[in-house]
């Protein structure tokens, strides 16, 4: 079986669950964290659930598997050689997966989720981009952490985030784009500028923020609390439309970014757009999947994007901000490379990602 399949880049067990007992899976596991805690929490299972399935596959295979007198944790010498020849079976059989997925793309399902702002400018054209490359589809919109309980639900197997989860070495992850957030109030007002916090507390309308679950309440909590600023009249919502409605109705004044414009341009074209005041506070946008993904897949979707944003999205995002066009990041030719949308202009203020 070596050498017949590409190598594959898989570092769990999720595909192999109906292909091996739990008790091997757990034994497996075990080898590599020496802990029945981490050893639970990586099959999603109790401590005490990974402790009998052990000892039921000891009472199967007649011989110890694991040394109970030692801390932390020890592997007998038949453990060992089981688990050798164990892990050897496992990934020829993860290379057989890996290679018979990759090459029956066509007959795939492609599942993808993507935040709010993002969906109704990139479904419609990214599954008319990818039509033949799929046998059916699914696309689900959420916040980005319930995006990520999708994920890990394997209801979806890619999806489009304001978080990258940095956290998760389980996760890979393709940039698609870098954005500057912006201020935005009905047609009725007027800022003075130059524009800054302090003068936006005395506007006599209250802020239109998102709620604590969506990824844009993480941005100004970061950006509020790093420069001591705060605002005590609210109005928080969950949807960029309800945000958007607010301001364009003059109910309040909002801290967003330009593809909520774009997502709804009838409630755009109410309101005015400023440049945010310093400190400037970008967001980025990523492709996820799972380790033990589809690679291919993976990156035709985000070459697809990348196409959508530079020829689709960032015209439009121009034509209600044009002064973003030098904070402008798009992937470059890696998946992580990120480059000016226009390297021909250069940005008069330092843009930080929150």
């Amino acid at each position: 079986m070596k050498g017949l399949y590409p190598m594959a880049d898989i570092k769990n067990i999720t595909y192999l669950k109906s292909l091996f007992p739990t008790g091997v899976l757990c034994f497996l596991s075990l080898c590599k964290t020496h802990s029945y805690t981490q050893t639970a929490k990586q099959l999603k299972t109790s401590q005490s659930s990974v402790s009998r399935s052990i000892i039921e596959l000891e009472e199967v295979l007649g011989f110890q598997l694991v040394e109970r007198q030692t801390r932390p944790i020890k592997i007998t010498r038949s453990g060992l050689l089981l688990e050798k020849s164990l892990s050897e079976c496992q990934n020829s059989l993860e290379q057989m997966l890996l290679y018979i997925r990759q090459n029956n793309l066509r007959h795939m399902p492609l599942r993808i989720g993507l935040i709010e702002s993002m969906a109704d400018c990139l479904t419609v054209p990214l599954f008319q981009r990818l039509k033949g490359e799929f046998s059916n589809a699914l696309a689900l919109t959420a916040v980005s952490t319930r995006l990520l309980e999708l994920l890990d639900e394997e209801r979806v197997d890619f999806i489009v985030s304001s978080n990258p989860f940095s956290y998760r070495n389980d996760l890979k992850r393709f940039f698609i784009l870098q954005e500057p957030s912006i201020i935005v109030t009905s047609k009725c007002i007027t800022l003075p500028q130059p524009l800054s916090w302090e003068r936006l507390k005395f506007i006599g309308l209250p802020q239109v923020s998102y709620d604590k679950d969506n990824s844009g309440a993480a941005i100004e909590r970061r950006l509020f609390n790093e420069n001591g600023l705060n605002f005590i009249r609210r109005i928080e919502v969950d949807l960029n439309i309800l945000l958007m409605r607010m301001v364009a109705e003059n109910m309040g004044w909002a801290l967003t970014r330009v593809t909520a414009l774009v997502q709804f341009p009838g409630y755009a074209q109410n309101v005015n757009v400023y440049e945010m005041p310093d400190p400037l506070a970008s967001r980025e946008l990523f492709l996820i999947y799972k380790n033990n993904a589809f690679s291919d897949m993976a990156e035709k979707i985000a070459r697809e994007i990348k196409i959508l944003i530079v020829e689709t999205l960032i015209p439009r995002m121009l034509h209600w901000a044009p002064w973003i066009k030098p904070y402008l990041m798009i992937q470059g030719k890696s998946a992580l490379d990120r480059v000016p949308a226009f390297p021909n202009e250069r940005p008069s203020r330092t843009s930080t990602v929150f």
